[in-house]
């Protein structure tokens, strides 16, 4: 099975539009195909996004019921991981460090994101040679990668 960790975007987005990539990135975690790990940190960060109320506004079938069970839904689809070692890697976001924290402490193939802090590394080739296993992705990325394998 794939290895990866999603960005925060990625959930959000799979959760805001179904015929966004983050979508069919979120149905091959529900297929079986992918194991998607999270963080105490990652998980935190999701739930206060999912109450920000400019997201609220703009997506009201987010509140209420609906958030608890988007929560529950995330949670309860990915391997959580209470000890997260540092990668000892030092990004332009500090907020983008437990995404990469998180990968490296799990072995994972993938980091599935829209974030530019985190994209450039794939030209850092000091972070290339010190992780050479994890691949650092868009949504569209990871499903062609998926879709070859």
């Amino acid at each position: 099975m794939i290895r990866a960790v999603f960005d925060t975007n990625i959930f959000f987005q799979a959760a805001i539009s179904q015929t966004d990539p983050s979508f069919e990135c979120w149905n091959l975690v529900l297929a079986g195909r992918v194991q998607v790990y999270m963080s105490a940190e990652i998980f935190a960060e999701i739930r206060e996004v999912a109450s920000r109320p400019k997201l609220l506004k703009a997506f009201p079938h987010l509140r209420g019921v609906a958030a608890i069970q988007l929560l529950h839904n995330f949670r309860n689809k990915s391997i959580f991981i209470m000890s997260v070692e540092s990668s000892g890697v030092e990004i332009r976001d500090l907020d983008d460090t437990k995404f990469l924290d998180l990968a490296v402490t799990v072995n994972a193939e993938y980091l599935v994101s829209r974030d530019r802090d985190l994209l450039d590394l794939r030209e850092d080739s000091t972070f290339s040679s010190q992780f050479p296993e994890l691949k650092i992705v868009t949504p569209v990325g990871f499903l062609e990668i998926v879709r070859a394998t």
